[in-house]
């Protein structure tokens, strides 16, 4: 009877053989650090569009609830719209302020802040 592949590799474990061979030590290469990767120029426009329709949705939301009729009733809790209404509108300023920033110092591909 032969033994199975979990004896095989207990027995190789315990065959106290050191395991400091020259074979098995690998040197270090000099290795340089990654360049952060840089989002295209369509990109950067890209979220920018995306923040300006953040902020549209949040004055949308805010003007169509306090500018409904009387009779009209929304299902919406007041609660729930303000809640957007902030959320949309911080992350739509966060994302059109840090896209702005980036294409003016040109931190994007082939711009003036990519480091060669």
């Amino acid at each position: 009877m032969e033994p199975n592949n979990n004896e095989l590799n207990k027995n190789e474990l315990n065959n106290n053989e050191p395991v400091n061979n020259e074979q098995d030590i690998i040197e270090p290469k000099n290795i340089e650090p990654e360049k952060p990767k840089m989002p295209s120029k369509s990109m950067l426009i890209l979220r920018f569009v995306i923040a300006g329709y953040l902020i549209y949705l949040s004055y949308d939301l805010a003007s169509g609830y306090f500018n409904a009729p009387a009779d009209k009733t929304t299902t919406m809790p007041a609660w729930a719209m303000i809640l957007f209404v902030v959320l949309f509108s911080i992350v739509g300023l966060f994302v059109g302020i840090t896209t702005i920033i980036a294409l003016v110092k040109g931190r994007f591909r082939g711009g003036k802040g990519e480091k060669h």
